[in-house]
């Protein structure tokens, strides 16, 4: 809220919470809504839930804040808990996300740490329903990625997909592998 009354600079869209993820924190109890209509904040999160519960549709969304708890219930137990609006995967991790239309993009977006880099390249594959979507490096001095890959025929005609993303070779830190931070996975139409 601090950035729009600043008047910053800023992509509004990643502010707003995706509706099924909205629905999927109010529904359990991770999202409370307050209204500023008059010089005070309310609670209106029990009226807001009935008007929603009428709308909301069983679709998955198609971007997914990793770092925000909030989406948490669309990622594999692989994941580590998020951390300053990005989360660390370990050699491999899964979620779950919606499929806009055919002929789709998916869109990866994280960072590799320098250090790491350092040692070793990074080789990155993503499969989509167990089928391979792509693959590709992480290359020194790139520190920060974006990667597209075209979603595979097996993703035709379905709502959502599993997506597993790997990495190669990890860090090993106090028994923790430590792979790539992301911050934004999503389907592009």
């Amino acid at each position: 809220l601090d950035v729009i009354q600043r008047g910053a600079e800023a992509d509004l869209h990643a502010l707003v919470l995706d509706s099924s993820a909205l629905w999927h924190g109010i529904t359990h109890n991770e999202v409370v809504v307050y209204s500023l209509g008059s010089d005070h904040l309310r609670n209106i999160t029990e009226g807001y839930t009935r008007q929603m519960a009428g709308r909301t549709v069983d679709r998955l969304p198609t971007h997914i804040d990793v770092g925000n708890f909030l989406y948490s219930w669309l990622l594999g137990p692989t994941w580590l808990p998020p951390e300053s609006g990005v989360r660390w995967m370990p050699g491999s991790a899964t979620l779950r996300i919606g499929v806009p239309t055919p002929g789709s993009l998916l869109e990866l977006n994280g960072q590799c740490p320098r250090a790491q880099l350092l040692v070793a390249p990074r080789h990155l594959m993503v499969l989509v329903d167990g089928v391979l979507a792509g693959d590709t490096r992480i290359y020194n001095p790139e520190s920060t990625f974006r990667r597209l890959f075209p979603m595979p025929a097996v993703a035709v005609g379905k709502t959502s997909v599993e997506i597993e993303i790997r990495v190669d070779p990890v860090d090993r830190k106090d028994g923790q592998d430590y792979g790539l931070v992301f911050g934004e996975i999503a389907v592009r139409p």
